[in-house]
Formats: C-alpha cells, structure tokens, sequence
C-alpha cells in the first residue's frame, strides 16, 4: 500500500501510519479498523466513474484517505 503525504508528517508520523495502513489491503479492513477505534468516516466522494475518496478524521487537523478503484 502506498502512502502519500500531502501535510508533511514527521518520520515517526508517517513510519506510524506506514506501519498501520500496510494491514488495509482492502477497504472493508481499513473501514472495520476505523469504526473499531471510533473514528469517524466522511461519506465516500465519488473521483471519477472508477474511484472513490473514503477519508477517515484522524485528529481535529488529520484526515487519512483512502483511494480505492
């Protein structure tokens, strides 16, 4: 899985977050995982007529998303 980072996270945020989004091969984990820590999941938005954004309110100010196609 390839993370990319668009807020410059430290090496510990991203090695974190590397560590965490390497076991979400596919949405439905990362969606059972997010729901699992009460985290809160935006209303995927639709790319394009192959992909969607699913993003997941890490903190106040972080969001991870995911890309799925």
């Amino acid at each position: 899985m390839l993370l990319h980072d668009h807020v410059a996270l430290t090496a510990a945020e991203r090695a974190t977050l590397e560590a965490l989004v390497e076991r979400h091969t596919l949405l439905e984990r990362a969606a059972r995982w997010a729901l699992g820590a009460g985290l809160f999941i935006e209303e995927p938005r639709a790319m394009d007529e192959f992909s969607l954004d699913v993003p997941v309110r890490l903190s106040e100010d972080r969001w991870l998303v995911y890309d799925s196609t």
